[in-house]
């Protein structure tokens, strides 16, 4: 980036009078998280032209609810005659994501729980996603010791995790993270049904080293009056998305015009960051360009 002041972000003027939450909980790194309501974010108006950014740095938590139930993992299963048994083992497959059961359609993990139990004793028919294929597979669940009928699955249907803004524009789109939220357990890349930006107060840093990534620990405060953007794309290269009325929560960053890779040189050039509480220039050296 190089510095412009040709950038202005005007913030949606509409008032947010919706209750908040405040539900705050701890998160280092993703991890699986309670539900969370909210309205849908309103766009900011677009102002100006496409080749200016303003500079993040920021801290903010991350929420996203899965496309479906993933399944994180296979599990034993005791029966009513005390017998242990994997219902699911070589059928429903870590990274797999149960759309339906029976021909309808599952999005929660209470979902799936109500839908085997339901259809109790006889054949599920799971329709499940498997990278980009849908398939159907047919098992039967297991009437346990508590008397419910189970699949014999882990699964998991949204996650939560603190990052930072990279940028965003005076349209108010916005990247973050730099990489994609992935799921801890499967190693994959989430399936997003959707997903919001949060105020987040970080409380703990540990720093990285050579083979190890550092870590950001924080306390993600949700509610509509702390919602900062919704998210549209989870891709390789981060999450992109727009950002609500909700600005306050936010730093005015620098703008700067967007160069190209080809422009890049060896030399002194500086990271921004807020995670320390303000936003600070950190000084480093390009070394090498690839």
């Amino acid at each position: 980036f190089e510095k412009n002041n040709a950038c202005e972000l005007e913030p949606n003027e509409k008032k947010n009078d919706a209750v908040d939450m405040k539900v705050n909980t701890m998160y280092t790194g993703f991890m699986e998280n309670t539900e969370v309501s909210g309205r849908e974010v309103e766009s900011l108006a677009a102002e100006k032209e496409d080749d200016t950014v303003l500079l993040g740095g920021m801290p903010v938590g991350i929420y996203a609810k899965t496309k479906g139930v993933l399944v994180i993992g296979n599990g034993e299963v005791e029966r009513v005659d005390g017998r242990e048994v994997k219902p699911s083992e070589n059928l429903v497959k870590s990274g797999d994501y149960i759309v339906s059961v029976n021909g309808m359609a599952v999005s929660e993990k209470e979902d799936l729980a109500a839908a085997v139990n339901e259809a109790g004793g006889g054949k599920d028919i799971l329709g499940i996603m498997r990278g980009e294929e849908y398939i159907e597979v047919s098992l039967d669940p297991v009437k346990s010791v508590s008397g419910k009928y189970m699949l014999g699955v882990w699964v998991r249907d949204d996650l939560a995790g603190v990052g930072t803004l990279t940028y965003y524009k005076a349209d108010g789109t916005y990247a973050a993270l730099g990489h994609a939220v992935s799921d801890s357990d499967t190693g994959t890349i989430m399936s997003m049904a959707e997903g919001y930006l949060y105020h987040t107060d970080i409380v703990g840093i540990k720093k990285g080293k050579s083979g190890t990534p550092g870590e950001l620990s924080g306390i993600i405060q949700y509610g509509d009056s702390t919602r900062i953007g919704s998210i549209m794309q989870n891709t390789g290269l981060g999450i992109h998305g727009v950002l609500s009325g909700n600005l306050k929560w936010l730093e005015t960053g620098e703008c700067y015009e967007v160069r190209y890779k080809q422009d890049i040189r060896t030399g002194s050039a500086f990271i921004v960051s807020s995670v320390s509480g303000e936003s600070k220039k950190y000084e480093v050296m390009v070394e090498s360009v690839d």
